[in-house]
């Protein structure tokens, strides 16, 4: 399992190490520390060796009692859906879902190979990012990368925010879980936007 969560790391040093790749695209790649052109792999997999023991503190631990995960990119749809199932979807609540903060786009993979060991159905909310610059690989190797227990990924156009029509932060994306909560609190968020995100989440628990 460990050398297979550096299957995202070795894609991209893949990429970076092939002539066709484009060389604007290899700028991208290294400048977002995706990959390296000289790849440690036995340090690669020591640090594999950690993530799950950094990751998998008391709150996450609930995830190997539940009986679906929705894998959350970030925060703050983890936040917002958790909130969302303890104030207004508590018919949904009784069905023992756990939102899971897989702490950013590139540790998705991680939780599917994770979830699909184990044997845990799982779906994922992720953000598409319009498929830019080196999002549409990244997509592209998370869709690859289900398991038989993955029952959806569902992927936001842009991100979130954009999906309800709501502004984002301007300056830090750490205020994201706050400035949706606010929307929302305020009443700034279309009720029909979040039917429709209700509906996403059935569609995934239900299949």
């Amino acid at each position: 399992m460990l050398d297979e969560n550096k299957g995202l790391f070795n894609h991209f040093c893949n990429l970076l190490n092939d002539p066709a790749t484009d060389a604007g695209f290899k700028k991208k790649i290294v400048e977002k520390g995706l990959a390296d052109p000289m790849p440690d792999h036995v340090k690669q997999l020591e640090q594999e060796s950690m993530r799950y023991l950094l990751w998998l503190d008391a709150e996450r631990a609930s995830l190997f009692f539940a009986k679906h995960i929705v894998i959350c990119e970030g925060a703050t749809e983890k936040v917002f859906i958790d909130y969302l199932l303890h104030e207004d979807w508590k018919d949904l609540k009784v069905r023992h879902i756990y939102l899971l903060d897989a702490l950013g786009k590139y540790n998705i993979h991680r939780f599917l190979n994770l979830l699909g060991a184990i044997g845990i159905k799982h779906s994922v909310f992720m953000d598409k990012d319009l498929d830019k610059d080196v999002h549409k690989e990244i997509n592209n190797f998370i869709v690859s990368h289900q398991n038989g227990f993955t029952k959806d990924i569902h992927m936001f156009d842009e991100d979130l925010e954009v999906f309800f029509g709501i502004q984002k932060p301007e300056k830090r994306k750490d205020m994201k879980p706050i400035n949706i909560m606010m929307h929302h609190k305020k009443g700034l968020i279309d009720a029909t936007k979040l039917s429709k995100l209700r509906q996403l989440l059935e569609n995934q628990i239900n299949k």
